[in-house]
């Protein structure tokens, strides 16, 4: 196997890594059928290993935001607090972001945090993409600024739409 085949493998085995973390997020477990049917606490999840970057590194985007964040369905308080509150509009704020490298079960998986909250996760192509650029060019730990948007977030009578999140960051391989 070449060291590229290589690198491929270990990207795509994060990238599973980090949808399992989500799906296992996602579903709600409870305590199992013969014990009480209570869900699990989030406090009681098995959480993700924050890793300490040795830089920050900046990334500029096209302006295009097509990268979505992952599970911002479970960080809604922290996106509130960030835009302020919902209003009649869907909203599109722009801000930054920073992309912070955590470990879930052997796979780097990587935060995305607006004004130090967590606010999802970074979507699995894209994690494998910078999986694979940090370890071609010996990056070692490092996380990522990058242009970041919070859309929606609208309230109208009746009804009422949740936060999203979408990066501005480009695959450099894609030029």
């Amino acid at each position: 196997m070449t060291e590229k085949e290589w690198l491929a493998l270990v990207a795509i085995v994060a990238g599973l890594g980090g949808a399992a973390w989500l799906s296992y997020r996602r579903s709600g477990l409870t305590a199992g059928p013969s014990a009480q049917t209570n869900e699990v606490t989030e406090e009681e999840l098995p959480q993700p290993r924050v890793l300490r970057p040795s830089r920050v590194l900046p990334w500029e985007g096209d302006g295009e935001f097509e990268t979505q964040v992952e599970g911002e369905s479970l960080y809604q308080d922290a996106l509130l607090s960030i835009v302020g509150e919902k209003t009649e509009e869907s909203q599109e704020f722009e801000t930054r972001a920073v992309l912070a490298p955590e470990e879930f079960n052997g796979n780097r998986l990587y935060a995305v945090m607006i004004e130090g909250k967590k606010v999802g996760y970074l979507e699995s192509a894209m994690t494998l993409v910078l999986n694979e650029m940090v370890a071609r060019n010996n990056l070692g730990v490092a996380a990522f600024e990058v242009d970041a948007m919070i859309t929606g977030g609208w309230k109208r009578a009746g009804s009422e739409g949740m936060f999203g999140v979408v990066l501005d960051l480009v695959d450099e391989d894609d030029d």
